[in-house]
């Protein structure tokens, strides 16, 4: 069963989403109880995520049911489809998981957004919700050459709750070094650049400066703790001029695969 929903504004699924959560449960409550049971539990983030209420530019993003699995599909692939850099300077980010969310999305190898799964189940972090907007860098790749784990360098975006598949400007200001069961898994820590109400780190640049408002000291806290006690540990920060040398070297990691592929 495939069920595909192209959503031209974001705010008209905001004015549709009441209406279209209810649909879909009845539609697949015969064949698939578990999974109205997950829609109906995760209704909130299933719908509100995707029409967030901030004055974002429009998105061009087509909705994909597939059985139980859930996909999300940019108007460029998320992957290979973006920039990694702009001329200004700024970082091109792509959100998989708006502040405030709890549901686990992610760029998977074809460059689409996806709804994971762990043992066949919607994933969901048994924790507080996301402190910032997490999401990946497109055309990077963290290699075991450098200590990375084979997946896009991962960030997380300060500010402002972001649409789940935008493509937002971003300054890197530092990483939060991590190991997941033993495994390199370094945060990039990342500012939204546009001034707003909304947004108090528009003027960040430096990590030192998340140390004196505490912030960093939060965002190390949830990374902590959010898969449970002893699987992630932090081994400390990078500032922003030894981040940046890193985004460099993924960026290369990424065309020497990508370049060997040909």
């Amino acid at each position: 069963m495939k069920l595909s929903i192209f959503i031209g504004r974001l705010s008209l699924l905001s004015l549709l989403s009441p209406l279209l959560l209810p649909s879909l449960s009845s539609l697949l409550s015969l064949k698939n109880p578990q999974l109205r049971a997950e829609i109906r539990h995760n209704s909130i983030s299933f719908y509100d995520h995707f029409a967030c209420k901030n004055n974002h530019p429009s998105l061009t993003l087509k909705f994909d049911l597939i059985g139980n699995d859930f996909f999300l599909r940019g108007k460029s692939n998320f992957k290979s489809g973006i920039a990694p850099l702009n001329n200004d300077g700024t970082v091109n980010v792509v959100i998989e998981i708006p502040a405030g969310c709890k549901d686990k999305w992610e760029v998977n190898e074809s460059g689409v957004l996806f709804w994971d799964k762990k043992n066949g189940k919607h994933r969901l972090i048994n924790y507080l919700p996301y402190v910032g907007n997490y999401g990946m860098i497109p055309r990077t790749l963290m290699s075991a050459e450098i200590g990375g784990d084979g997946d896009p360098l991962d960030v997380i975006v300060l500010g402002p709750s972001i649409p789940r598949g935008s493509v937002v400007k971003v300054r890197i200001v530092g990483s939060i070094k991590l190991k997941d069961t033993g495994e390199q898994d370094d945060k990039m820590v990342a500012v939204l650049t546009q001034p707003s109400p909304d947004n108090p780190f528009a003027n960040i640049s430096s990590i030192t400066q998340l140390e004196r408002n505490g912030v960093i000291n939060i965002v190390e806290t949830w990374f902590k703790n959010y898969k449970g006690k002893g699987v992630m540990q932090v081994e400390g920060r990078l500032n922003e001029q030894d981040s940046n040398q890193i985004l460099k070297k993924c960026i290369a990691a990424y065309k020497k695969v990508n370049s060997d592929r040909r």
